[in-house]
């Protein structure tokens, strides 16, 4: 009986064998520096965790926020004084945050530099400048080095241009002497002293495309930044690159797509493509590419000159001072792309019988600076500009198609300057609608509003004869159905006769 007692004391009194304890977690980083913790620690009852950037928490699961840089993370898990601990390293990487590159801003400050003016020249290397198809990767018809191995020499004067932009917009190009002549543009090909005159083929005179002094702005289209000259002859390289139009008369506006741009180094490829279509057809579309390095054309020192003595225009401001009309004749008016170019219109012997009140108006000078516009009661309308197309009455208000009131293209008062620019004469008219000859001539920009400055060249005078070109170039340029766009810049030349 005692041996069975003692067995069943024992089964009752077992021992008591604490659970082990085991600790463990995983993470994942949700945002940068933000880190999730999933504690999947077995036979514990409470938490410590260091996050190794001086801060701990208690919390079973945790989310934490660390700074940048690499953390051991140790969990401590326990149940009452049995412990254990788990260790990992997180590495917490913030990116750089890269903002969007301004191609512009990016490429002015290189065209520019950082003394806000740089000078750049033609490459003197492979497809330094070259054209070819419109793939944009095969410049295959013409790479300078390739078509003569003196090409450098041959075509010095391609190479000796210098390009300068500046920061307020101004672009300005200087030929230093002489430039090339295209064989499908000129009689002879070769480097053209900027002495003699330019003429092309076409008996067209196109000294613009020598010196000059524009504008430009850059502008961003598909990602690439974009130069664009105005001014008329702004080319970049060479004239027959950046326009989308024949390449045989000088331009207004040439546009450049920079391909690539670096301190010492742009790579142009011009939008335009319409090239060598007057002698090669089937290279009517082509693009054109220009390597641009900073210039290393060496100046010639200019030794001090003495100050130029003004031109006396006395004699011109007499002959002038008279009242004028315009002589009633065919071709007393015409206009084209450039001075003494009749090939887009000219008055015919219809028009002189259909515009008589074109010849009744006065314009006077005086020498004392005065001039005035007598229209003797009528004005011509142009079919492009008004709505009637006929001689009109000057008491009746004069509004344009866009209904703005033109009275001031009437009579009026107005003052006048004779001045030499490139030893040319010009008469500058100040005073709104103060224009000479026609509304539509004396101004560089669109003759459908009436306009405070007027100039042109007179190309001959004589007590009998007065033969004024307009300076500017802005004709037709608004859009109108069936009107030929490409006549939108021409010259206007009228002939003039002593008023009755």
């Amino acid at each position: 009986m005692l041996g069975i007692s003692l067995s069943c004391e024992n089964k009752e009194t077992s021992l008591d064998i604490p659970m082990p304890v085991l600790a463990k977690y995983s993470f994942i980083i949700s945002d940068d520096t933000v880190v999730s913790f999933t504690n999947k620690s077995v036979g514990a009852t409470t938490y410590l965790w260091d996050f190794g950037d001086g801060t701990t928490s208690e919390e079973q699961h945790v989310e934490h926020v660390f700074p940048e840089g690499e953390f051991v993370v140790n969990l401590m898990a326990a149940s009452g004084a049995i412990e254990n601990t788990f260790t990992k390293e997180v590495n917490i990487f913030v990116p750089e945050i890269i903002e969007p590159v301004d191609v512009v801003a990016e490429a002015k400050k290189i065209l520019v530099g950082t003394d806000g003016i740089k000078k750049w020249s033609i490459a003197k290397e492979s497809k330094g400048y070259a054209f070819g198809p419109l793939d944009d990767e095969t410049i295959d018809w013409f790479v300078v080095d390739m078509y003569d191995e003196n090409a450098f020499t041959t075509r010095a004067c391609l190479f000796n241009q210098e390009f300068s932009f500046t920061t307020e917009g101004v672009y300005k190009r200087v030929s230093n002497g002489a430039l090339w002549k295209e064989w499908q543009i000129f009689e002879n090909e070769g480097c053209h002293d900027t002495n003699n005159d330019l003429v092309t083929n076409a008996g067209a005179n196109v000294e613009v495309w020598e010196d000059g002094e524009f504008t430009y702005e850059i502008t961003e289209e598909g990602g690439f930044a974009v130069i664009t000259v105005t001014g008329l002859g702004g080319y970049v390289g060479h004239y027959t690159s950046g326009v989308d139009a024949s390449d045989f008369l000088p331009q207004k506006e040439h546009k450049y797509i920079i391909k690539s741009a670096l301190p010492g180094r742009i790579e142009l490829s011009s939008l335009g493509y319409n090239g060598d279509s007057k002698a090669i057809p089937n290279k009517a579309d082509r693009l054109v590419r220009l390597i641009l390095v900073p210039s290393e054309v060496t100046e010639e020192t200019v030794e001090e000159e003495e100050p130029i003595e003004e031109v006396d225009l006395s004699p011109i401001k007499t002959l002038l001072s008279r009242s004028w009309a315009i002589e009633e004749k065919a071709g007393a008016v015409y206009y084209g792309p450039l001075v003494g170019d009749d090939v887009w219109w000219s008055l015919s012997e219809n028009d002189v019988l259909a515009r008589t009140c074109l010849f009744d108006s006065e314009f006077t000078f005086s020498e004392d600076g005065s001039y005035s516009r007598d229209m003797n009661g009528t004005i011509w309308k142009e079919w492009s500009i008004f709505p009637d197309v006929e001689c009109d009455d000057t008491s009746n208000p004069l509004i344009n198609i866009d209904g703005e009131n033109v009275d001031t293209w009437g009579d009026g008062d107005f003052t006048y300057e004779l001045s030499v620019v490139d030893n040319d004469t010009i008469i500058t008219v100040n005073g709104m609608g103060g224009y000479i000859g026609h509304y539509t001539s004396g101004v560089d920009y669109a003759d459908y509003v009436a306009h405070d400055v007027h100039e042109y060249k007179i190309t001959s005078i004589s007590d009998s004869e007065l033969k004024l070109s307009s300076k500017g170039f802005g004709g037709d340029s608004k859009t109108i159905a069936g009107y030929d766009p490409n006549k939108a810049d021409r010259i206007v030349n009228i002939s003039f006769v002593p008023a009755n």
